[in-house]
């Protein structure tokens, strides 16, 4: 454990140290903005912090006076932090030539230090997010869940955990800002061999200090909260109703506040790395072995295999769709209408192939179908007779074609199949789907409840409803109430449910008549047909060929 005082009296005061936290946060977040802008989220959340580890890198403070080591006795990286602090200038930042010099391993130790945070990050955020998830389908509240926290939700998630996870490697980048260029250039390794090195000795020096790592990662969570309010605040006024020159003026300088304050908690963070830095090589034996000899290698080892098991698990729950469903139909009541209410929303919950058909008494009608897999959560759209077009396939690793809009700019890959010459992108398209696919009254959708319905046939697994009167019939199909309906040559609706699932088998909608809306009269002619079939399952189709690696990547992040 060691004090936090110092550090923090260095970041109050060093004003250098401040202002060029603050600009690297701001210029890094600028970069990844424009990453996500103009290529993918993901690929801002992978690109490693270069600007971060060079700028603070130069500004890396030296030891406080608590924390000065002694060159007698000590190993050679002790004595090139040692050396490196007696160069350092007055104002007490190591000398900016150090860091130029040696800007390549510094470079190298940032790109694989991340690399390595990262995966902690994503398996920090698949052991959290699991669990929670789970429990939030368990209480069937899954449709809470929209694109924000399906989509969105994992970049942050998998930031958050990154970040965090930092707090074990940092401390690589700090040792090679603060070493002295004796060694540096003495016997030196190259530069990724030497940076996976590096980093691996920082990862079990943070192991073998479990308590004062703890502490690091605390602090490192205050500048994740920073952000994470910040981006929430700026998303409440970036609503519609606020977006005006004063909304934006407020949005502005909230962005730039949050900026500042994630600036000072950084360099807090870097003189807090530095500190600790110093202080084990203060503690370090002349050999510089006490940090393995210190790690209790079983305990840890064993650690990291249950670590190793729940992630794995995790990821396998969730690329496999393993989740509660709450697939299970209410039971179907007295009233007619009422009844037709709830066997409409059984099969819109449960999975199921829904076809309509248009001018169903023709010989070649205009048929649209739509096949959804909640459990596995995947979706078709096929078309058929008269209409023409695509057929749409979606799952939360990949849509063919790709929705437009939406989840769009999450896509990791595109290509075209051969057998279809269709474009398919590496998506989570059936998140776009699930949304857009929702029963609303009018259009190519089942009728609505409403009210009027009879029971007009019962049988041992059916039951037979009609709707009769123009009025409700035209509401219930297209979702308004006309002004008058004369000329009636025929009217009704009538829906078999299916008394066992408590679903709906098919709907028949048939009226022709004249319609008054607003003083204006046309004649309606409908002839049209729904079919439905629950518990139906949607194959991945075989011209799409096997999964790509950011396929699996949106399965692992959607759940």
């Amino acid at each position: 454990m060691f004090a936090l005082r110092s550090p923090l009296s260095v970041a109050l005061n060093d004003t250098r140290l401040v202002a060029v936290a603050v600009v690297v946060v701001l210029v890094e977040t600028t970069v990844r903005v424009l990453l996500a802008a103009l290529w993918n989220p993901l690929v801002a959340l992978a690109a490693p912090p270069l600007v971060t580890a060079a700028g603070l890198g130069a500004v890396t403070p030296r030891n406080p006076p608590d924390a000065t080591p002694s060159n007698s006795g000590r190993s050679d990286i002790t004595r090139s932090i040692a050396n490196g602090n007696a160069a350092a200038s007055a104002t007490g930042v190591v000398p900016i030539g150090f860091v130029r010099d040696r800007l390549p391993r510094i470079v190298a130790i940032a790109t694989i230090g991340h690399a390595v945070a990262l995966a902690g990050g994503l398996a920090l955020f698949v052991l959290v997010d699991t669990p929670a998830k789970a429990a939030i389908y368990w209480l069937g509240r899954g449709d809470v869940l929209g694109i924000g926290w399906l989509v969105a939700w994992p970049t942050v998630g998998v930031t958050a955990g990154t970040f965090l996870a930092w707090s074990a490697v940092a401390g690589a980048v700090t040792d090679a800002a603060l070493e002295a260029e004796e060694v540096e250039t003495r016997g030196e390794k190259p530069p990724l061999r030497g940076a996976v090195e590096r980093v691996a000795t920082a990862v079990v020096r943070s192991l073998a200090a479990p308590r004062s790592t703890a502490v690091v990662v605390g602090c490192h969570l205050l500048p994740v909260v920073i952000g994470v309010l910040g981006a929430a605040t700026i998303l409440v006024l970036g609503s519609p109703r606020m977006r005006e020159s004063a909304g934006i003026a407020l949005m502005a300088a909230v962005a730039l506040g949050a900026i500042a304050l994630i600036g000072i908690s950084m360099a807090f963070l870097t003189a807090l790395h530095a500190h600790r830095s110093v202080r084990e090589a203060v503690n370090a034996d002349p050999d510089g072995g006490s940090t393995v000899e210190s790690l209790p290698v079983r305990r840890v080892a064993l650690a990291l295999l249950v670590v190793s098991a729940l992630v794995v698990g995790a990821g396998a729950v969730r690329v496999t769709e393993t989740r509660p469903v709450d697939a299970t139909p209410e039971p179907l009541p007295e009233d007619p209408d009422a009844l037709y209410a709830t066997a409409l929303a059984n099969t819109e919950r449960a999975s199921h192939d829904y076809r309509v058909a248009v001018d169903a008494g023709s010989e070649e009608p205009f048929i649209v179908g739509h096949r959804i897999d909640r459990e596995d959560r995947r979706y078709r759209q096929y078309l058929r007779g008269e209409a023409v077009g695509p057929e749409v396939y979606a799952s939360t690793g990949v849509g063919s074609p790709p929705p437009r809009t939406g989840v769009a700019a999450y896509a990791l890959g595109t290509r075209t199949a051969p057998e279809t010459d269709q474009s398919v992108a590496a998506l989570p398209a059936y998140v776009h789907w699930d949304v857009r696919y929702e029963w609303e009254a009018g259009g190519l959708n089942p009728p609505a409840a409403v009210e009027g319905w009879e029971v007009i046939d019962r049988g041992d697994d059916r039951l037979v409803l009609e709707l009769a009167d123009p009025e409700a019939v035209y509401y219930a199909a297209q979702g308004r109430r006309p002004s008058d309906v004369t000329d009636v040559s025929s009217s009704r609706i009538r829906a078999t449910v299916d008394r066992d699932r408590g679903t709906l088998r098919s709907v028949d909608v048939r009226l022709n008549a004249t319609l008054v809306h607003d003083g204006e009269s046309r004649r309606y002619d409908a002839d049209v047909r729904h079919e439905f079939t629950v518990d139906s399952d949607v194959e991945r189709p075989d011209e799409l060929g096997s999964p790509s690696l950011g396929e699996w990547i949106w399965r692992l992040l959607v759940f």
